[in-house]
């Protein structure tokens, strides 16, 4: 039992350490790197990625790999929150990614009601549901959540 107790109390702790490490690191990484470059690059930078980069969806399906690996006797509840916290990083990398090609083809003002009224959004939102563009349905509903905590 004290063992059992034991590699639990390790698990957390490496979990802990992990996550801790890996927000430091992307941190890092934009500071470094400037805010202009996907999140997914930054990390090629550091990691030494040359060639191709690494985008965000592929970044992404190798962190779920280490992920799921990382889960395989470790502490439920400690890998649950560690998932919850990359997707949120994850949806934040692709969110800003798409959100910086927008602007560069002119598109922005989601967050001003003299240029966009939420009724809008939410027929972009319906529309790239249809479209099955899960990154955009992320971004409208974010900028939807947003207009409504700020203007109702």
């Amino acid at each position: 039992m004290l063992i059992y107790k034991s590699n639990i109390i390790l698990n957390r702790i490496y979990c802990f350490f992990f996550d801790c490490m890996l927000h430091i690191f992307i941190a890092l990484t934009a500071e470094l790197w400037g805010a202009e470059r996907s999140e997914a690059s930054h990390t090629n930078e550091l990691l030494g990625v040359r060639g191709d980069k690494m985008e965000t969806h592929d970044f992404i399906k190798q962190d779920m790999s280490s992920l799921r690996s990382l889960a395989i006797g470790t502490d439920r509840d400690v890998v649950e929150a560690l998932a919850d916290d990359r997707l949120s990083m994850y949806a934040r990398m692709a969110m800003k990614d798409k959100l910086k090609i927008a602007r560069e083809k002119g598109r922005g003002g989601w967050w001003n009601a003299d240029e966009c009224d939420i009724a809008y959004l939410r027929e972009q939102l319906q529309q790239h549901i249809e479209k099955g563009d899960m990154v955009d349905v992320m971004n409208f509903a974010a900028m939807i959540y947003v207009r409504e905590c700020a203007d109702t």
